[in-house]
């Protein structure tokens, strides 16, 4: 019986457990502690004895076993290769790890996940950012509990109330001053943003944007993984083609590249640097899809055509631009008018 490690793709080393108990076929798992993390020696021990004295329990007395957090989290991890936000889930596991890392299951309490939430508050992170941790939490909890039958019930994990849907859009001359300091120190970020006010597309959708994906006899273009999942083409109006034109013997496969590489992404320091000079506060690039689609309504685009440029699933997230458009009620607005009114202006 032992504790042994093998070295993974990062440099560091990973626990892996060798146990052989009578009755049993020998076990061989990893415990997902790593060598990089705190006191990992003494943890990956730590699980090894555990495991052992559970399987004796078991041989000896029948128990059903005892699971223990970084069981679970191997388990529910080998169960979702597939999840679209699993990148930030392994993230947000890392950190958790600190706080439920070697606990059995049934230790663990809406207390012990309370902890963790308020540290994370302390750190001064929005109740949205707080939620993600605690909903992959929650989900291993439950699955643990109504899937995997390894504890009999799972804790209550309480979740922070979110404010409403953030809308931060520009103004035309906000946009204007923008450009004005982009053109200068980062050009290729000003005709992203171009690009961006002229389609509504995200920031990936724009930074990964190929030549092929651009039919300049359709005047179209066809984005083929947007974050719904969905295949999403997208007419290119006249602003859209001017960025195309300035860009197009620039890079041989990308549309949007920097000292000759393609542009992982446009939310860096050149960015920041320029909406600080033009004097614009609260702003992220993501708001520059808010501003598109608030253009959008107030021209009087209908609500169900944006939801198709847009590549919403949802008019959900369509109807918080509602309140831009104001077309259609404007005849409804005289109903409340007074052809006669009784009161008189006094001199």
């Amino acid at each position: 019986m032992s504790v042994r490690w093998r070295k993974n793709r990062t440099g560091s080393k990973t626990a892996f457990i060798d146990i052989t108990i009578p009755g049993f076929e020998r076990i061989r798992s990893c415990t997902g502690i790593r060598s990089d993390q705190p006191e990992a020696k003494a943890r990956a021990q730590e699980y090894h004895d555990r495991k052992t004295a559970s399987l004796w329990r078991q041989a000896k007395y029948k128990e059903r076993p005892r699971r223990t957090w970084d069981e679970a989290v191997v388990q529910w991890l080998k169960e979702h290769p597939h999840k679209k936000s699993l990148a930030k889930d392994i993230e947000h596991l890392r950190w958790l790890d600190h706080y439920l890392g070697g606990k059995w299951l049934d230790e663990i309490d809406r207390d012990m996940v309370e902890t963790a939430m308020l540290d994370k508050e302390a750190e001064g992170r929005a109740p949205s950012t707080i939620n993600r941790y605690a909903a992959v939490a929650r989900s291993i909890l439950r699955t643990a509990c109504m899937e995997w039958s390894w504890i009999a019930k799972a804790p209550h994990i309480r979740m922070r109330q979110e404010a409403g849907g953030r809308i931060r859009w520009l103004t035309r001359d906000e946009v204007d001053m923008l450009l004005g300091e982009l053109a200068v120190t980062a050009p290729h970020v000003a005709d992203a943003v171009s690009f961006t006010l002229a389609t509504g597309l995200r920031e990936q959708n724009v930074a990964r944007l190929r030549w092929d994906q651009i039919n300049f006899s359709k005047l179209a273009l066809y984005v083929y993984a947007t974050k719904n999942g969905e295949a999403l083409g997208t007419p290119l109006n006249s602003d859209a083609m001017a960025v195309l034109m300035r860009r197009k013997d620039i890079h041989a496969t990308h549309v949007f590249s920097y000292a000759g590489r393609p542009v992982a992404r446009f939310n860096n320091s050149a960015w920041r640097k320029a909406i600080g000079r033009a004097g614009i506060r609260d702003m992220h690039w993501h708001d520059l899809r808010h501003t598109w689609a608030s253009w959008m309504v107030q021209a009087g685009c209908p609500l169900e055509v944006l939801q198709k440029l847009g590549g919403w699933k949802k008019m959900d997230m369509v109807l918080r631009y509602a309140h831009f458009s104001t077309d259609s009620l404007a005849g409804y607005a005289e109903l409340s008018a007074r052809d006669r009114p009784l009161l008189r202006a006094v001199k």
